[in-house]
């Protein structure tokens, strides 16, 4: 899915990775069509997708509606954003925290 033509996806488009096309744009998509989602993993996809207040809602509404998600290396940004994070379980069966939480948790273990 893409979201129009915002600076923070052009930018990532010039910068990483070659562009290619859709099968439905985000502003035309609705979370009731699907049985699932992935999210993006990588640095600038996710980064990109929970700056987008309707990508966030998107994700959100998968969450509420109890449908599955998963979410690659950086993806759960999104899920984060979602607020949705509090009862996710991760790959390793740790809950999934806000990234200040995540940052003060890696400090504190030494990593």
């Amino acid at each position: 899915m893409q979201h129009g033509s915002r600076p923070c996806l052009r930018a990532a488009e010039k910068e990483w990775g070659d562009e290619v096309p859709v099968d439905q744009a985000l502003d035309d998509a609705d979370p009731k069509d699907y049985d699932a989602l992935v999210l993006p993993g990588g640095v600038i996809n996710p980064d990109a997708l929970r700056m987008l207040p309707e990508a966030v809602a998107f994700v959100k509404a998968f969450f509420d509606a109890g449908k599955p998600v998963g979410a690659i290396c950086h993806g759960p940004w999104t899920v984060v954003e979602a607020g949705a994070a509090r009862d996710a379980r991760g790959r390793g069966g740790q809950p999934l925290q806000p990234a200040g939480e995540l940052a003060t948790a890696a400090v504190a273990a030494g990593s």
